[in-house]
């Protein structure tokens, strides 16, 4: 005889979109103070059933992983129905309350993006509902969430991430861009005294220009703006998003770069160090090469400044091999 087991267990939900949502709102404390972001009904046709179940709730996304996951204390329930939501598995009264609880901080990518901003990247999310008894699942569904979280940002140019070695630009009036959906921006440029320094320093040590109400996604630095002379810079965009939420601002990564018009500079500090005829710098000449003025020491930048004070504390003698790299 074979006997056939079919679940008396169904499962319903509902999500709502959101508009931002802040990695601080997936909390105990924060889902039982907002409005419902989900609401799904538990039906079991079993009336006189007395299994003990329990519900795992899940947040997924596809590229990050599974960001808050629980389970609820054991529960019986037949022939009414369980209405929940993401409020009240969070309540201690309620029909079925999470047990376990815990949020993911999911992959390095995401990571940083919490770090910087504490919001959760646009895009879809899953909602996960399973019914488990003491065999295993008996019932699953699933939800989108549709996440906007408006503002997000990416600057593009001049530079890169601050800390890596600096883009080279041969232009004092750069033109800045960036990605966004954000409505209003704000740029801040700093001069860079420094690089042993954070990028928050960096922004926040000696800012040069700052304009705000900026519409669209490009900038040019303007010709009554200080001029950038050579040297190193740090650029951060602020953005401004108006949503149904209100008023939302979040920062851009902090990008720098180097202005250096004048690259025979370096150049003629080894000329110094090594003399006229140095068969090296004559190579360099002959050969009509360039600096990129890109200088390192044991990996660590040197700008400069840095540069000219090491070479001027060193002798000929002091230099047992040169050797000239071309990339």
């Amino acid at each position: 005889m074979i006997l056939l087991l079919l679940s008396t267990i169904a499962i319903s939900c509902q999500t709502k979109d959101i508009d931002m949502f802040f990695v601080a709102d997936l909390s105990r404390e924060a889902m039982l103070k907002e409005d419902p972001f989900f609401r799904a009904e538990i039906l079991n046709s079993n009336t006189q059933d007395s299994t003990h179940y329990t519900l795992v709730f899940k947040i997924i996304s596809e590229d990050y992983g599974t960001l808050v996951e629980g389970t609820s204390d054991p529960f019986v329930f037949n022939a009414n129905p369980i209405k929940i939501t993401s409020q009240t598995i969070m309540e201690e009264k309620s029909d079925i309350k999470m047990q376990d609880y815990t949020i993911n901080a999911g992959g390095e990518e995401l990571k940083h993006t919490l770090r910087t901003t504490g919001i959760l990247p646009a895009g879809e999310y899953i909602l996960s509902l399973s019914i488990l008894n003491e065999v295993g699942e008996i019932a699953h569904q699933e939800c989108t969430i549709n996440l906007k979280n408006p503002g997000n940002i990416e600057s593009i140019y001049p530079g890169v991430p601050f800390g890596n070695p600096p883009q080279i630009i041969s232009t004092r009036h750069p033109v800045f861009q960036w990605s966004s959906d954000g409505d209003i921006f704000k740029i801040i440029i700093s001069r860079v005294i420094r690089d042993d320094i954070t990028p928050a320093e960096a922004i926040e040590e000696n800012p040069i220009f700052t304009v705000n109400n900026v519409h669209g996604y490009t900038f040019y630095y303007p010709d009554d703006a200080p001029e950038l002379e050579d040297g190193l810079y740090a650029w951060q965009i602020t953005s401004t998003s108006i949503s149904s939420s209100g008023e939302f601002k979040i920062k851009s990564r902090v990008y720098w770069f180097q202005v250096l018009t004048t690259p025979s500079e370096i150049v003629e500090i080894l000329r110094n160090l090594l003399g006229e005829g140095n068969p090296y710098i004559k190579n360099i000449e002959s050969e009509s090469l360039t600096p990129t003025g890109a200088i390192t020491l044991d990996g660590r930048f040197l700008g400069i400044t840095e540069f000219k004070q090491i070479i001027d504390s060193l002798t000929i003698d002091d230099i047992e091999k040169i050797e000239w790299r071309q990339k």
